[in-house]
């Protein structure tokens, strides 16, 4: 029935016959329709771990776990920027603009994001999100 507009529609199967009601056009929205959207960094991280995979080159992941603050807040986009030693991770959320009714529960999430090591140096390496920081060592230069 995707693409139906309002109305009654009659069903008819052999000798057997059944009506519904559309109360609204039933249509996706179309791309001039696009929902607008608040960008934010709208989301509580509660912990943090560093993955470091066997291989070479060795390969580290950043675990993120936590929570969003209603149903309609949802992970946009995870980054993270390399100065040095350091890697700093930022996370964009966003939101429907506009008066969109939403579950006021927060929301749970786990992320995982790879960070790119290839061709570091051997050293110790440090991973931030707010206050939350970790460690992880590269035995070798990685590349």
């Amino acid at each position: 029935i995707q693409g139906l507009e309002a109305g009654t529609y009659a069903v008819i199967a052999q000798d057997k016959q059944s009506s519904f009601t559309l109360d609204v056009d039933n249509a996706l929205p179309s791309e001039d329709d696009e929902q607008e959207y608040v960008f934010g960094e709208n989301v509580t991280v509660e912990e943090m771990s560093v993955n470091i995979m066997e291989s070479f080159p060795v390969q580290v992941s950043v675990s993120l776990s936590g929570y969003l603050p209603d149903g309609c807040t949802e992970l946009h986009e995870i980054t993270a920027q390399r100065e040095d030693q350091t890697f700093t991770i930022e996370i964009v959320t966003r939101r429907p603009a506009g008066d969109v009714a939403c579950t006021m529960a927060i929301e749970p999430f786990e992320e995982n994001l790879a960070l790119d090591v290839e061709g570091l140096p051997a050293g110790e390496y440090t991973v931030r999100y707010g206050d939350l920081i970790q460690t992880f060592t590269l035995d070798v230069d990685n590349g």
